[in-house]
C-alpha cells in the first residue's frame, strides 16, 4: 500500500507534470503561476521538495529555533508555496527556496498611443539580504 501524502494539495501539485500551473487563473495567480512553471521546468518532485524545505530551515538554525518552530517554518512555507494566489514576497521566498541566486524582472506595458515601457530590475540573493540593480529604457 502506497503512503499517502500528509498534505495532498502538494502531493496533487507535484505529481502533476506541468505542477497545475495552468489551472491557475486571474491576477492574483499570476505569480504562482510563474513559480509553478519553475517548479515545472526544475523538475521538483517530492523528495526534492522535502530536501529543499530541509535547506530552507537550516538558514534558521543559527537562531536556535526549536523543532517546533522547525515544523511550522516548513508548513508555514508550503502551505504558502502551493497556494493558487501569491503575493510578490512569497515569490521570491519560493525562488530563493528553489535556489535562485538572481532574478531578473522585466515589465513591459504598451500604452494607447502605442507608447511602449519597460522597466527592468535584477534582484541578488547573498546571505544577508536581496541587493537591488534598477534598469530603465523608454523606447518611442
Amino acid at each position: 500500500m502506497q503512503k499517502r501524502s500528509k498534505n495532498t494539495q502538494l502531493n496533487r501539485l507535484l505529481t502533476s507534470k506541468d505542477k497545475n500551473a495552468y489551472s491557475v487563473t486571474g491576477m492574483k495567480g499570476v505569480l504562482a503561476h510563474i513559480f509553478r512553471k519553475y517548479l515545472s521546468r526544475l523538475k521538483v518532485d517530492e523528495p526534492n521538495w522535502s530536501l529543499k524545505i530541509n535547506q530552507y530551515i537550516k538558514k534558521y538554525e543559527h537562531e536556535g529555533i526549536s523543532k517546533r518552530q522547525r515544523s511550522s517554518i516548513g508548513n508555514n512555507l508550503t502551505k504558502a508555496l502551493s497556494a493558487r494566489e501569491m503575493s510578490w514576497i512569497t515569490f521570491l521566498r519560493g525562488l530563493n527556496f528553489l535556489g535562485a541566486i538572481k532574478i531578473e524582472f522585466t515589465v513591459k506595458a504598451t500604452f494607447h498611443n502605442n507608447r511602449v515601457i519597460e522597466e527592468h530590475v535584477e534582484f541578488t540573493y547573498d546571505e544577508t539580504e536581496v541587493k537591488f540593480d534598477f534598469e530603465e529604457q523608454e523606447r518611442k
